[in-house]
């Protein structure tokens, strides 16, 4: 028991080694790099998920809470709840990063101990019995699963897990038999397809028990016991009913050419990073365990697990009969080399069984060792990103009472079928553990993929959104008006650090939200987010006006990070020269801004400066002209200032101040630089003073 316990501490050492750089920035960072971003949070989403569902009666399995308003079915890629209670428990103390490193150190774990508890069952000697279970530890497939954070796919401990039971089970009373079929469903809460990638190994092991029972017809009946437990849990408690109700023409399964298997030979006898492969050292032990045994005329040790190799061997090449499977499962089995742990679980035994016949010294195991580590390069920092930005505004939606749709601009969604936008957008979804409201950008696997495909071009509004279909104004503003009252979208929220903020992309975005006063309004602008609350948004619309600098007198300083509230069409996007934040116009021939004020009369003062030569500038309030045009010069910024009459500034809710210029200039054109704009004049402020 003491040595068991030891083993599960060395295995966990190794494991916080590997997560070195996620455990030390658990706070701030996570695994893996900006080009995969999804998988990490969408597995924090699923456990956010769980808790929400069980917490208002909903089914774990069925959610329109990403891609709504759509309903996704879960069955064919449970959100890992086995996992779940470790997350629930730790994640209001520490926070869902250091929650959800837990469950990856703790998956490690359980992978190198079991193997060690089956290799020890098998009497293979102590010191190769913690490099074996090192092996399956540190496994390319464990390594790439941290990589991509697949915690479903993390599952390995289960192959040694369903052995040592099952063979408890085989010698022991119908106890053992109950535990196994628990342990069966623990495998569906898993990921379902831990079932067949067990198969090669644990039915065969299954058959070799029931040959060396004295009691066959006992140990069947211990077998269908064991599946009795696991279907009627699988069905009232599991995801078998939703499983039965999917409809899989939804999907798009990967064609056989496009499998991800290893490959031969370079696959076989290396690691290759974030690529498929089965490591530098189980082929080269199996062979070795071959060559002693015939060398020195040894009687052949582990023949049965031996005899288990070939047909893993074989699939995670994509060879026959991989293609039988991947028929027989439609072409949802797309990962042949799952296959590797069965091979590498067989193969070890074989090999372990075979060197423990001779006397192996400790410094022969520390050696071995220092070698397992050494070629999974455990030591080396894994790729690690940060977390996305933390608002507030995200915090008082979550408080809010009400059940809404957040629009997430850049829009896209993805699954394992195909990804709509940059993977970065995806990491949206995210927010929802905050917010705890519907999202529309979210990664499932195994979802319809009509639900983020249609987004791709074919929806107006969302592919322009994701900057895939350039606006159509009149059937953007028709989507808007169905969906803001029908879904409800209550906020839109723009994620500027997603956006090429050089181009007139979020320009366009913020001058068209900002021109729909009836169906949107700023709400706040923090850090890099945008937010803008819909016309349905039960809580209205909080005024436009500008700050106060003394009583009477606004101002919107041009430039600065809160302009996207009142900014129109026609800026391009904010610069800072010489300390002053301003923005160039010219991108159309008017240019507006827009603002709520009291009733009044109000001296109009714009502070700008024309680029190349004197422009004639016309001010428009509400489509009605104001004054005489004014020159504004080239030799630096000044004031030019109208007067503006009550009965044109009206009630004073979105006001609309348009400049009009006479000619614009691009500068590349005049030899001034390659900027490729069209550049009419710079504006510094706005200043509003009431008469």
């Amino acid at each position: 028991m003491r040595r068991s316990a030891a083993a599960f501490a060395f295995y966990l050492v190794l494991s916080l080694i590997v997560l070195y750089n996620p455990l030390f920035h658990m706070a701030t960072h996570v695994p893996g790099d900006e080009t995969q971003a999804t998988d990490y949070y969408h597995y924090h989403w699923n456990y956010w998920w769980i808790r929400h569902a069980l917490a208002t009666g909903h089914t774990i399995y069925l959610t329109d809470y990403v891609f709504a308003p759509f309903t996704s079915n879960l069955a064919y890629h449970v959100p890992t709840p086995i996992f779940y209670p470790v997350w629930a428990l730790l994640e209001p103390i520490t926070g869902t990063v250091p929650a959800m490193t837990a469950v990856l150190a703790l998956e490690f774990t359980l992978t190198g101990w079991t193997f060690y508890l089956l290799l020890r069952r098998e009497r293979v000697k102590a010191w190769l019995t913690l490099s074996f279970g090192a092996i399956l530890q540190f496994s390319p497939l464990m390594i790439n699963s941290l990589y991509w954070t697949n915690i479903n796919t993390m599952g390995l401990f289960w192959i040694p897990t369903l052995i040592l039971l099952w063979g408890e089970a085989a010698r022991h009373r119908w106890t053992w038999a109950l535990i196994f079929g628990v342990a069966l469903y623990g495998v569906i809460m898993t990921d379902p397809q831990w079932l067949v990638l067990s198969a090669p190994i644990v039915i065969p092991y299954g058959v070799l028990t029931l040959i060396r029972s004295k009691q066959p017809i006992r140990l069947i009946g211990r077998g269908v016991l064991a599946l009795g437990i696991m279907l009627i849990l699988w069905y009232f408690a599991g995801s078998l009913p939703y499983m039965l109700m999917y409809d899989r023409s939804t999907l798009s399964p990967t064609p056989l050419e496009r499998v991800v298997e290893i490959p031969f030979p370079q696959g076989y006898f290396s690691r290759i990073y974030q690529i498929a492969s089965l490591g530098a050292l189980p082929i080269p032990l199996i062979v070795l365990a071959l060559l002693i045994t015939w060398i020195n005329r040894k009687r052949l040790r582990g023949g049965f697990w031996l005899l288990l190799v070939p047909l893993p061997l074989i699939l995670i090449g994509g060879w026959f009969p991989y293609p039988l499977l991947h028929a027989f499962f439609n072409g949802l089995f797309r990962y042949p080399e799952r296959f590797a742990p069965a091979l590498i679980v067989a193969g070890l035994i074989f090999a372990g069984k075979t060197f423990s016949q001779y006397k192996i010294r400790a410094w022969m195991g520390i050696a071995l060792l220092l070698l397992v580590v050494g070629e999974a390069r455990i030591f080396s920092p894994q790729p690690i990103q940060p977390l996305p930005p933390s608002y507030q505004f995200h915090a008082d939606m979550g408080r809010e009472p009400y059940e809404y749709v957040i629009v997430d601009v850049p829009t896209g969604g993805g699954s394992g079928e195909g990804i709509v936008g940059n993977p970065r957008w995806l990491i949206t979804q995210f927010y929802a553990l905050t917010h705890g409201k519907k999202v529309i950008n979210g990664h499932f696997s195994r979802t319809n993929t009509w639900y983020y495909m249609n987004m791709e071009t074919a929806d107006p509004l969302l592919a322009w959104l994701g900057g895939r279909r350039p606006l159509d104004t009149a059937l953007v503003e028709a989507e808007l008006r169905d969906r803001i009252y029908s879904n409800p979208i209550g906020y839109f929220v723009i994620h500027t650090d997603l956006i090429e903020r050089n181009t007139s992309t979020l320009q366009e975005i913020i001058g068209y939200f900002n021109q729909l006063d009836e169906l949107l309004c700023p709400y706040t602008v923090e850090g890099d987010a945008i937010v803008y609350r819909t016309a349905w948004h039960p809580d209205g619309c909080p005024d436009r006006t500008p700050p106060e600098l003394e009583p009477g007198v606004y101002e919107i300083d041009i430039g600065a990070p809160d302009d996207a509230r009142y900014i129109g069409w026609g800026y391009h996007w904010a610069e800072s020269i010489a300390g002053l934040t301003l923005r160039w116009t010219g991108e159309y021939p008017q240019t507006t801004t827009y603002v709520d004020l009291s009733p009044a009369s109000y001296e109009v003062t714009v502070n700008m400066q024309s680029f190349w030569e004197d422009r004639h500038m016309t001010l428009e309030v509400n489509g009605t002209p104001i004054g005489d045009p004014v020159i504004v010069g080239t030799g630096g910024l000044a004031d030019y200032s109208w007067l503006v009459p009550a009965e044109i500034i009206g009630a004073g809710r979105h006001v609309a101040f348009t400049l009009r210029s006479d000619a614009v200039v691009v500068p590349s054109e005049v030899g001034q630089s390659s900027d490729p704009r069209r550049l009419a004049v710079a504006i510094d402020y706005f200043r509003l003073r009431r008469l």
